[in-house]
């Protein structure tokens, strides 16, 4: 009785381990902040989660497992042949203990399970050193972009009060040669005193890359970068000239080229128009005019079109001066309608962080 009893405890057990990732996996990262041993949780079973994510992206060798398979039950066998022949050997004869079939079997696990800690091990401190070592951030918060934008924000609409409108995307001269983005119109009204330093050193009838110019586009600015973005694939502070990169866009259909457009222009709603918006790859540095994507490109969808280093959507700063957090699921129709300034529509994205 006491053993079967110990089974169905064991079997009740190992259904709750399985079950409970797989209920508690499902939940959105905001269910499961009320879940108060999340922490526990995630030590214990993280990886069945991680599992379940990444199975259907597995390829296995099949070949390799049989090889595994076979190499184990060799062993076994090895084992309990030379076991049984040492005790023979080593003892009387008439008084030997066998050697049993089960001390075979925990001997094998055994050393089975060595192995995979071994191996867990390994991989636990290739990829702590890997962190420590790596550019890639090993904490960030999602806040920094939202309080960037929401900077740029102010920026912006201090450029409308003084200016009459929003600055344009980029400017040209006569002869239709690039000159200025629109990170650099809006310079001068930052709070920051580096912004105003920085802007006082501008020539706006000269490019941004002429040679009088060279310093002053070399320096980076905290609120035009994002400290979560990360690329091993290219660089994300300097380009190869040494210019400093920007981790934000302008909306082409808002402030495209030479298009300064007014909060009257926007009749669509300023709550409802999108007008900058985080990017992960493909940056530019923040004085290049052209510093503009197009919305419609969806997000995460294009390496030239709005993203972010966060999973499932990027952050955008809305006409009115507010930063919202938009799914990269969200309709395609609905993310174009807030890509206009005067499309007519009256739709707009619910949901998200609004600040």
């Amino acid at each position: 009785m006491k053993r079967e009893s110990a089974t169905k405890t064991l079997s009740l057990v190992l259904l709750l381990c399985v079950m409970l990732p797989c209920v508690l996996g499902s939940l959105s990262p905001t269910a499961r902040l009320f879940f108060p041993f999340d922490t526990l949780f995630l030590l214990l079973f993280g990886w069945l989660i991680f599992i379940g994510r990444v199975i259907n992206q597995m390829s296995f060798d099949w070949i390799g497992v049989a090889t595994a398979i076979v190499t184990v039950l060799l062993l076994a066998i090895g084992l309990h042949w030379f076991c049984r022949w040492f005790c023979a050997r080593s003892g009387q004869r008439a008084t030997v203990r066998q050697w049993k079939g089960s001390w075979t079997n925990a001997t094998v696990w055994s050393v089975v399970l060595m192995f995979c800690a071994g191996t867990a091990m390994i991989g636990v401190v290739h990829q702590t050193v890997w962190l420590l070592t790596s550019k890639a951030p090993l904490l960030y918060s999602t806040t920094h972009s939202r309080g960037n934008l929401k900077i740029m924000g102010i920026g912006l609409h201090n450029h409308h009060d003084r200016e009459g409108a929003f600055p344009a995307g980029a400017t040209f001269d006569n002869a239709g040669r690039p000159l200025h983005s629109w990170v650099t119109r809006m310079l001068p009204y930052m709070d920051g005193p580096l912004d105003r330093e920085l802007a006082e050193s501008i020539r706006l009838d000269l490019a941004w890359n002429d040679p009088l110019h060279k310093q002053v586009f070399e320096q980076s600015l905290p609120n035009i970068q994002n400290s979560a973005v990360y690329s091993p694939d290219e660089p994300v502070d300097f380009d190869s000239q040494g210019y400093a990169l920007s981790h934000y866009a302008a909306n082409v259909l808002v402030m495209g080229p030479k298009r300064p457009l007014r909060i009257d222009d926007i009749s669509d709603g300023t709550s409802n128009t999108l007008m900058v918006g985080d990017v992960n790859a493909q940056f530019r540095p923040w004085g290049d005019p052209i510093s503009f994507r197009d919305v419609r490109l969806g997000i995460n969808k294009s390496p030239h079109g709005f993203g972010s280093p966060y999973q499932g959507g990027a952050y955008f700063l809305r006409a009115d001066g507010s930063a919202q957090f938009i799914s990269e699921d969200v309709d395609i129709d609905l993310l174009k309608a807030t890509a206009t300034p005067a499309g007519g529509e009256a739709d707009t994205i619910p949901g998200g962080i609004i600040d």
